[in-house]
């Protein structure tokens, strides 16, 4: 903090990334993105409308290799859809926002997949008008 005057002043803090914590109404909780707010939301009424089930937010996994610790990775989405529209099956769906993908992310991304055996699905914000992708 920075001493302006008389008053105590504390510097902006940006996100490395651009991102905007924010919260949302219809769920009840804040999310760490726009993007992540907005697909938090979808989620949310997904599961009210029977799509999905068993919907958890920020769910840690322990990515451990011959009983060393490594990382963790913190999904921002777990929940159950069925494994075909109609069918009777439930799987686990592991999903996360991105808005870069970091080569931290990546890492993690091989290491779920060699470890827990999960492909992540990742969900991109739409590209801008007039940026190329």
């Amino acid at each position: 903090m920075a001493l302006a005057g008389h008053l105590l002043v504390s510097p902006v803090i940006r996100s490395k990334y651009g991102n905007k914590r924010c919260a949302s109404t219809l769920v009840g909780r804040s999310f760490q993105s726009q993007l992540e707010r907005n697909r938090g939301e979808v989620n949310h009424l997904r599961e009210l409308a029977g799509e999905i089930r068993n919907l958890r937010y920020q769910v840690k996994f322990s990515l451990d290799v011959k009983g060393v610790h490594i990382t963790n990775y913190y999904a921002d989405f777990v929940y159950e859809q069925r494994e075909r529209k109609g069918g009777r099956k439930w799987v686990e769906i592991v999903e996360d926002t991105k808005g870069v993908r970091t080569d931290l992310y990546v890492l993690k991304y091989r290491l779920m997949l060699a470890v827990h055996g999960i492909e992540i699905q990742e969900v991109y914000a739409k590209p801008k008008r007039g940026r190329r992708a």
